[in-house]
């Protein structure tokens, strides 16, 4: 096998291949055998294929470069055209020869001659005789070479859809308003009227025949809203939520030869008139169609939502150094909303379309918070995003973060006061606390116990029962009292060897025996 390139084109490897025979040919020891191999070496190269093309082909190295395509997808019984250009149609010498054919069926087979390096084909297929389903196309393309034969120089083949219904797609619009494709389907306003189209996909005008007519039955989430014979219909979705939105074209066409019999008319009547009484669609998917009526059912997906005006912040946005910024930012409508939040500098300008490259979805409820602590004083601009798919709001907030003068703590000036105060009072409470212990010091009475008393005194103490030396302290007490009325000093002898001070009124002396 070999790659294009390493033995030149194929049409010189032709020539070798030739001019190399011909010298085996010329080899041969007779002029018999040379005259029959020369002539069959020229069939050969007439009429038959040579290996050289066969090669080609399997490994699909040829010298053109062809392209296709198609305007498919295309219904049954109306035309598809194929188009096959040679894209380096002058490395080679007109005319061209362009082989069509397909994997269907009965075959479709064509050949168009032409100049210009391009052709065209257009087929049907018949309803009676294929299915819906994909074929492909087979495209080659030839020149003339030596003797009459052709050569192959391109070769390409295109896949395209056959389908049982219509094709084409529903399209979904309000005033003032361009549509977007959100995650549950097209996104409209419950305030605006919106209007739904059908674009039917129809390049040959198949449908536009005076002999074909066209209905268009609409359904809203499964119920019947009667028909139109136009392509659009217009409803009010007032209530926010999800809704499809389903509609039913039936084409009644003449069948390809033209004959529309009574019968068919009967058919195309009854059948009409059942999917007009039906409900939904489901009743309509039981029925049979007939055959020269073409339908398609397309469907649509709506997000109908209460558009949002209006974006709020609450909190401080004048900030003392060392506060963090606290906002609440609420916006109306019925959502979701994709939002997001960052900051510019304070110079910056909002354009109204600055975009989110996080986005944050709320749901519910439109609230959500804005937490920033600024390291560093100074203004900056806070852009706040909120897109609700209806509307997008831009709003801009101007922050400032100011510098306070240093003041020392108040514990560092309340806690020495303090500090000090108890100190003072500490020293007071015990200069008065010493005072008075030493001033009660000095008034106290000292006792001076001399148990070395006379024999006489100790065995009058020693023989005085506990009732008659508690009567003999009274005694005592209340003269020492009397004494101490008359005179501001009194001494009284209680023995010749003791002198004893009166013990002062309420203390009393009794037996230490």
């Amino acid at each position: 096998m070999y790659q294009k390139g390493d033995f030149g084109s194929s049409k010189d490897q032709s020539y070798r291949m030739a001019g190399n025979l011909y010298r085996i040919i010329m080899m041969l020891p007779t002029k018999t055998c040379q005259k029959q191999l020369l002539v069959l070496m020229a069939l050969m190269m007439t009429f038959g294929p040579l290996s050289m093309d066969a090669t080609e082909q399997n490994v699909n190295d040829f010298e053109g470069v062809l392209k296709l395509k198609t305007d498919a997808p295309a219904v049954l019984d109306a035309p598809i055209t194929i188009t096959a250009t040679l894209e380096n149609v002058g490395d080679f010498r007109p005319p061209f020869y362009f082989s069509f054919n397909d994997d269907a069926s009965p075959i479709h087979v064509d050949e168009e001659e032409t100049d210009l390096g391009t052709a065209n084909y257009t087929l049907k297929y018949p309803s009676r005789d294929y299915s819906a389903r994909q074929y492909t196309m087979t495209v080659r393309v030839y020149t003339k070479w030596i003797f009459g034969r052709r050569h192959e120089i391109a070769y390409d083949n295109v896949v395209y859809e056959i389908t049982k219904q219509l094709n084409g797609q529903m399209d979904v619009n309000q005033k003032n308003r361009k549509i977007k494709e959100g995650k549950h389907g097209s996104i409209i306003s419950t305030k605006e009227v919106t209007k739904v189209d059908i674009d039917l996909y129809d390049p040959h005008c198949f449908l536009c025949s005076p002999d074909t007519t066209m209905s268009y039955y609409w359904f809203i989430n499964d119920t019947n809203y009667g028909s139109t014979n136009d392509t659009s219909f217009e409803y009010t979705f007032s209530d926010p939520g999800l809704s499809t939105v389903e509609v039913l074209v039936l084409a009644k066409i003449a069948n390809p030869n033209n004959d529309r019999s009574l019968e068919n008319n009967r058919k195309n009547t009854i059948y009409e008139s059942s999917v007009r009484n039906s409900s939904s669609l489901k009743e309509i998917s039981r029925l049979e169609s007939p055959p020269f009526v073409k339908n398609g059912l397309f469907r649509k997906r709506l997000d109908a939502r209460d558009p949002m005006a209006n974006v709020n912040y609450s909190g401080d946005v004048y900030l003392k150094h060392g506060t963090m910024l606290d906002l609440t930012v609420t916006c109306d409508g019925s959502g979701p909303w994709n939002t997001c939040w960052y900051f510019r500098d304070v110079s910056y300008n909002k354009t109204g379309s600055e975009i989110c490259q996080t986005v944050s979805v709320v749901a519910g409820k439109c609230e959500f918070p804005i937490l920033w602590y600024f390291r560093n004083s100074g203004s900056t601009a806070l852009i706040i995003v909120v897109d609700d798919g209806l509307n997008h709001i831009v709003k801009q907030v101007a922050v400032v973060v100011y510098d306070v003068p240093s003041r020392a703590p108040i514990s560092l000036i309340v806690i020495p006061i303090m500090s000090s105060m108890i100190a003072v009072i500490a020293c007071i409470s015990g200069v008065f606390v010493f005072m008075t212990f030493k001033r009660n010091i000095r008034g106290r009475e000292t006792a001076d116990f001399d148990f070395a008393c006379p024999t006489e005194r100790c065995e009058e103490l020693e023989y005085m029962t506990f009732w008659e030396r508690l009567r003999t302290a009274a005694l005592n007490a209340l003269s020492n009292a009397t004494a101490i009325n008359d005179s501001a000093s009194h001494v009284s002898s209680v023995s010749s060897h003791r002198s004893v001070q009166g013990p002062p009124v309420g203390i009393h002396y009794g037996s230490i025996s």
